[in-house]
């Protein structure tokens, strides 16, 4: 469900994801319960610099369109993002954006490199997902890191995106490559004309 409230002083966007539980706990692509998430995103353009700023609760931590993590969880958590994008030259963007988790009461991790029952798994360093198929503790979820991308958007309804995230906190980095296609805009532009 997607709330909108364009306007020139500040633009605002709220969505509530609801998720089923259809994924297997024991290779960590689901914790067995329902995912809700309710996401704001705050923005305003200065010319050809447009500075955001996202907030949200949900049980779960959400992936990004640039970052999936290497485990499912569940338990209360807030997530911020706030950072910017530049359009350099028409339609071609560059950006860049700091996140946090941060959870509180009990975590469950569901991890995504260790099977259903088992221990030392493959990955590097000392995170729990690394080592435990399932992990429950207080502050497991708790992250840091940011993001940059470069952006092409040949029309408003296209956006291809090339971009990295790092984890400060878990020692993670990621590349990433996306094409979106926005059906709410053009749905939007079918209603008005």
């Amino acid at each position: 469900m997607l709330f909108r409230a364009p306007s020139p002083a500040l633009g605002y966007a709220g969505i509530i994801t609801v998720s089923a539980p259809t994924g297997s706990t024991s290779t960590g692509l689901s914790t067995g319960r329902a995912g809700v998430d309710f996401s704001n995103h705050f923005d305003h353009s200065f010319s050809n610099f447009t500075p955001f700023v996202d907030a949200g609760v949900s049980n779960t931590v959400p992936d990004s369109s640039l970052f999936t993590r290497p485990f499912t969880s569940l338990g209360a958590i807030t997530h911020f993002e706030e950072g910017a994008d530049y359009e350099v030259v028409k339609h071609t963007y560059i950006g860049a954006s700091a996140y946090e988790i941060v959870p509180f009461g009990n975590q469950k991790i569901f991890s995504k490199l260790v099977g259903k029952g088992g221990q030392g798994g493959k990955g590097k360093g000392g995170n729990t997902f690394d080592n435990n198929a399932v992990s429950s503790g207080a502050d497991l979820t708790r992250e840091n890191g940011f993001n940059g991308w470069v952006a092409f958007e040949p029309t408003q309804l296209w956006r291809v995106e090339a971009g990295f995230t790092r984890s400060a906190t878990f020692n993670l980095n990621s590349f990433a490559f996306n094409l979106r296609f926005n059906v709410g805009k053009m749905l939007r532009s079918r209603k008005s004309s």
